[in-house]
């Protein structure tokens, strides 16, 4: 087989997988409703990509493509897909295909609510870093890399292990990692406890797992005994934790296991999440038997993630932080985090709310952390994969929000607002398309 053709191809999981298809000798096309970064960088490495989705009435179906790959955002009642299958195409969800092309190597699977892109950003480069030629699939561009994907020649392959559609169970890791398991994806889920079962299975299938040993009563599994737990800070936690050694620096910990130390680091001024996303790679790492010297030097120049704390302007005068928040959880700790690391500083908050459902399903959550503020700029929901609810929008979440600074704007009319302002730090947060307001802001402000 030779011509795959991916449905969804924009998307930073499904990139990843043309990417290699790419590396490995097939030719490749795709189809995605949406010209984006990725899919202009998709073009310029010669794959042909179809934006109207009335491409499929002129296609020469008898060589068009050996199979589809699609992504969970495409349901089987989608007219493209319907298309295919209704051509008999052979098909195959992404995490199916991800699973076809993992089964040969060791996988190390990175499993949580949040943290998934930086732990496994910071392991790939730990381990290339360490001179083992490690692959990996990545939520994210790696800053190190420029890519979300690396083909190395070793056996072990890093992947985030999404919940999402139950995505992750159809992997059977060598390694896997659980960080968090916060209520998400109720169009997946129909309960909480239905999406810790889902967890529970996922840990199942893990021949090693390491475990946050904030969630360890949530996941009840056989072999949680045998698990390796790892905490920011906890005296109590058999497995890895962190110590902060004040009389040397604010930033240098010392890395424990067990209540012992393996041995002393700087870490950079980053979120204290981030250092806690860091201790989740280093575990990996050390059980993996790579030397501290090189878990140090790889910290070191880690370089980080795009869209993950991301400084866009860093100086005294003015700061433009980009994240990927999109969670309550996640909005509530790059907040907080902001205000811990510039407390002089007041936060304008640009937010685009990322599914109609988790918009809806966490509607006092995010009222109440949007409230913290100085200034908010809100943006409509962004639907990604839903369609908008005839009986809930933008108006819901923000008549709830209890600021006076706060309005709702369309992308381009921002910079113009905020220019009567003084804005000394402005926070961009989401998961959607809000990113392209970035030059423009980066433009008018730095």
């Amino acid at each position: 087989m030779k011509k795959i053709h991916f449905l969804g191809i924009g998307g930073i999981g499904v990139s990843a997988l043309a990417r290699w298809a790419v590396y490995n000798g097939y030719i490749v096309s795709g189809y995605d409703r949406e010209h984006n970064k990725v899919t202009e960088e998709l073009v310029d490495e010669g794959i042909n990509i179809f934006f109207d989705h009335n491409y499929i009435d002129n296609l020469v179906l008898d060589d068009f493509a050996d199979f589809i790959v699609y992504s969970s955002a495409f349901k089987l009642n989608h007219p493209i897909l319907c298309f295919f299958l209704n051509h008999n195409f052979s098909t195959f969800k992404r995490a199916d295909f991800l699973f076809q092309i993992a089964s040969s190597y060791k996988v190390i699977a990175i499993a949580g609510t949040h943290g998934k892109t930086t732990i496994s950003c910071m392991l790939s480069h730990i381990l290339r870093h360490s001179g083992i030629d490690c692959n990996a699939f990545l939520g994210g561009i790696s800053k190190n890399y420029n890519t979300n994907i690396l083909i190395g020649d070793s056996q072990l392959m890093i992947i985030e292990a999404d919940e999402y559609d139950r995505s992750f169970l159809s992997l059977n890791p060598f390694i896997g990692l659980v960080s968090s398991v916060d209520k998400d994806h109720v169009d997946t889920y129909s309960t909480y406890e239905d999406m810790l079962f889902a967890y529970n299975t996922f840990v199942k299938k893990c021949k090693n797992i390491i475990i946050h040993e904030g969630i360890r009563n949530k996941l009840q599994s056989p072999r949680i005994t045998n698990t390796i737990f790892y905490s920011f800070s906890n005296e109590k936690t058999l497995g890895y934790s962190l110590k902060n050694n004040h009389n040397i620096s604010h930033n240098n910990f010392s890395v424990m296991k067990n209540n012992e130390l393996l041995f002393s680091l700087e870490f950079p001024n980053i979120p204290k999440y981030n250092i806690e996303n860091f201790l989740a790679a280093i575990s990996i790492a050390v059980e993996l038997n790579v030397t501290y010297d090189n878990i140090i030097e790889s910290i070191r120049s880690f370089k980080g993630v795009n869209r993950r704390f991301e400084y866009h302007v860093k100086n005294d005068n003015f700061i433009l932080i980009e994240d990927y928040a999109h969670h309550p959880v996640e909005l509530k700790n790059l907040i907080e985090n902001v205000r811990l690391l510039h407390p002089k500083k007041k936060i304008t908050l640009i937010f685009q709310p990322h599914l109609f459902s988790r918009t809806k399903d966490f509607l006092n959550e995010f009222a109440s952390i949007l409230s913290s503020v100085h200034k908010l700029i809100l943006l409509d929901i962004y639907a990604a994969r839903e369609k908008p609810m005839n009986d809930f929008s933008i108006n819901d979440l923000f008549s709830m929000i209890s600021l006076s600074n706060k309005i709702i704007l369309c992308k381009k009319d921002i910079c113009t607002y905020l220019l009567d302002f003084n804005c000394d730090l402005i926070v961009v947060a989401g998961a959607g398309d809000i990113c392209n307001i970035i030059p423009d802001l980066k433009k008018h402000f730095s």
